[in-house]
């Protein structure tokens, strides 16, 4: 198991060094400022009502699409997706092994905290412009998706963890191509159903993005150590 691991510390390190990580966070960590910024102001406004009326636009020419997006959207809800996270740590953990399991579960935790706290300081609203489809009741602050933000952060390090531990070539493109997919579906679903702006949505990839790269630089200190 611990030539898997340096096997696949390899390939990110060659996909990504550490160099280009650290670049890379601090990159998405001022854009994820000023994506917060934008949110408070009301130059992203046009944009917004922009991608949304194409949505909406899409969801009056293809209303079957809606029933889908409905069980994409309920896949990236809190309960569903911390779920996947202890059926992986489960499943995995002896693979894995538990350092990695446990900044794969923190990674999770720290999502959820920050979904709470970056709501309660930008306090900004939803959209509200259309009915959500039954079951749905949209409530709290929209920015930013925390949808969004947390399936970057746990199918993004689901993806990394097939990266680095997937035993085939196929297997892993297969398990990244998935869990990259469902990323983006999430967030799309998001707007689709009215909950979201796609400001929102943006921003959740964002913030989502720099807990991966945080977590990811945390497990190889602590395994390197």
């Amino acid at each position: 198991m611990e030539y898997l691991n340096r096997e696949g510390d390899q390939k990110l390190s060659t996909i990504l060094p550490l160099r280009m990580r650290l670049i890379l966070l601090g990159v998405m960590m001022a854009l994820a400022v000023i994506d917060t910024v934008l949110a408070k102001s009301s130059f992203i406004l046009p944009f917004n009502r922009a991608v949304f009326s194409m949505v909406y636009g899409l969801r009056l020419e293809l209303p079957w699409l809606t029933n889908p997006m409905i069980l994409v959207t309920l896949f990236g809800s809190d309960p569903v997706l911390l779920a996947f996270v202890v059926v992986l740590v489960l499943r995995y953990r002896r693979i894995w092994g538990s350092r990695e399991a446990t900044v794969f579960m923190l990674a999770a935790i720290i999502g959820r905290i920050t979904v709470t706290v970056a709501k309660a300081l930008v306090q900004l609203p939803r959209p509200s412009l259309i009915e959500p489809p039954p079951p749905f009741y949209f409530s709290g602050y929209g920015y930013p998706s925390g949808h969004a933000l947390l399936s970057m952060v746990v199918l993004g390090g689901a993806a990394l963890l097939a990266i680095r531990h997937g035993k085939t070539a196929a297997g892993r493109r297969i398990a990244v191509a998935a869990c990259v997919s469902l990323i983006l579906a999430i967030g799309v679903s998001r707007v689709y159903l009215g909950a979201h702006w796609a400001n929102d949505v943006v921003g959740g990839y964002l913030y989502g993005i720099c807990i991966l790269l945080v977590a990811e630089l945390a497990r190889k200190m602590w395994i390197n150590r």
